[in-house]
């Protein structure tokens, strides 16, 4: 089993096993392909829709798309907030938007 199938099964196991209302990943997609990167965003999608709130990392932009909002960050701070065409075509960055 490779170390990205086996962080999926880990992950997997892990969302079974708890109730937690919140559930943060960091970086599940990492070290899978494309087709089990989709897979494993259609099964947080899934646990979503089942009430729990899903914050998740990932530097992989196509990843990045599948959610239904993405906050950008730079030097730690956030610098864009895009909500998914789903929901609504927002996609501004965050200083225009509080005027700063």
């Amino acid at each position: 089993m490779s170390s990205g199938e086996r962080r999926r099964v880990d992950l997997l196991v892990a969302l079974a096993t708890t109730d937690a209302h919140v559930v943060l990943v960091d970086d599940p997609t990492r070290g899978l392909d494309h087709a089990a990167a989709r897979t494993m965003v259609g099964e947080l999608r899934a646990v979503a829709r089942r009430g729990r709130c899903v914050v998740m990392t990932t530097t992989d932009p196509a990843v990045a798309g599948l959610a239904d909002r993405t906050l950008t960050l730079a030097g730690g701070r956030v610098v864009a907030d895009r909500m998914s065409s789903a929901r609504t075509t927002e996609d501004r960055p965050i200083a225009a938007r509080d005027g700063q």
